[in-house]
């Protein structure tokens, strides 16, 4: 996984975050997430659900369900919200 700064990412995420959801959660989080150094591919519908394997391409893995994100990175435990 390229190198992932996760503090700016959390810190772009905080930055932007509005009182109410828009409907674009994953562009959202794809801009966050890049904030932080990794690129993301594109999906070709922008839908969060298309977004598994552009994840695990830059290095996160599959999460088993739990209450926890599904997508976890190696660079911070898996309980980020």
């Amino acid at each position: 996984m390229a190198e992932h700064d996760v503090d700016k990412a959390i810190t772009h995420q905080d930055a932007h975050a509005g009182p109410k959801s828009k409907g674009k959660c994953a562009k959202f989080v794809r801009q966050a997430i890049e904030a932080g150094g990794i690129r993301l591919r594109l999906t070709i519908t922008g839908d969060a659900q298309d977004y598994g394997p552009s994840l695990i391409a830059a290095g996160f893995s599959e999460k088993a369900a739990g209450g926890a994100p599904a997508l976890h990175s190696a660079h911070r435990p898996a309980n980020i919200s």
